[in-house]
């Protein structure tokens, strides 16, 4: 405890001396951010982000809590400005993303950078985005040339919000997205859950994630309860599969736990091989359920983070 207690000091005393100001000292020392990444305090309080054109105010504090993802965005060449008291414009290339809490900033970085679903399809397809969140994955799935539309699909009404604010930021791909205000899954049916703007990504119909508060670092989370409607995978997947007649489908699915239901009710269905590729997030259950129903239907697999027990990624595609 002593010695945990010295390097918090230690950082915070660097901190001070480096910007000069009590407050953004403590901040950052919290945090564990390098105060070397800022330009000494303004007048008005703000701080200069080195290498960026905006500066942070105390209301961007949030910020701070992905800095690294923030810096990862940022030498992948996204330009910051500001829109709204408290949003964060992320632009890099074509796209235009809203960051509005530290999920927003680490889910844009993993999908505009670290490239997770950046699959490349030598024939036109149609997309189900099962798990839209804040439209960051449909809008990227948008820019391909070989994508002619994106089915999104979010369970949770101010997340849809959200990804209404970044389709018209980008209003020339608005066109391909079409946004659905449901969740996807098995049985239909309606459900009250609980609901955090701060860990919008992170919840489904088992609740918030516990891990993401850590993750996260979210000393009080802010919920309440809303009501939401599910509908039947089965009925979705063949209304699209209708839709999109002589297309290939390609399903993007982080939909925090549901993926098993999905998956269960579109194998007894007879409808998994109706999709070219699958690009699926799993969560606590593990990769073994999916895996076994997609090796059954001849996909050929790739399961990432075999050793995680709370999360990971599985790419197929059907053989």
């Amino acid at each position: 405890m002593l010695y945990e207690n010295t390097v918090r000091l230690v950082r915070f005393l660097r901190c001070l001396m480096r910007l000069r100001n009590f407050r953004w000292a403590t901040v950052l020392s919290h945090n564990a951010v390098d105060p070397g990444y800022f330009l000494p305090c303004r007048g008005n309080g703000e701080l200069r982000l080195r290498g960026s054109n905006i500066s942070l105010s105390h209301r961007d504090e949030w910020a701070l809590k992905a800095f690294d993802p923030l810096l990862g965005l940022i030498a992948a060449g996204a330009a910051l400005s500001r829109t709204g008291e408290n949003s964060i414009v992320a632009t890099l290339g074509n796209l235009h993303v809203m960051l509005e809490t530290p999920q927003d900033i680490l889910t844009t970085k993993e999908i505009l950078v670290d490239g997770c679903y950046n699959f490349h399809l030598p024939d036109r397809c149609a997309v189900l985005d099962i798990g839209m969140n804040v439209g960051v994955a449909s809008l990227f799935f948008a820019l391909k040339d070989e994508v002619e539309v994106v089915y999104g699909y979010e369970l949770f009404d101010p997340t849809c919000r959200q990804a209404e604010r970044n389709l018209e930021l980008n209003s020339s791909l608005q066109k391909k997205v079409h946004m659905f205000n449901y969740g996807v899954g098995f049985p239909s049916r309606t459900m009250n859950l609980p609901y955090s703007y701060q860990l919008k990504g992170s919840i489904g119909t088992n609740g918030i994630e516990p891990e993401a508060v850590s993750i996260f670092r979210t000393e009080r989370v802010e919920s309440r309860t809303v009501e939401v409607q599910i509908k039947d995978c089965a009925e979705v997947v063949a209304e699209v599969r209708r839709k999109a007649a002589g297309k290939e489908l390609v399903v993007k699915m982080d939909c925090e736990g549901s993926e098993y239901e999905i998956m269960e009710r579109l194998d007894k269905q007879g409808l998994v091989r109706e999709v070219s590729m699958y690009a699926i997030e799993w969560h606590k259950r593990g990769p073994v359920p999916i895996v076994e129903i997609l090796g059954r239907h001849r996909f050929a697999v790739i399961s990432l983070h075999p050793g995680s027990n709370y999360v990971g990624m599985i790419y197929a595609w059907r053989g």
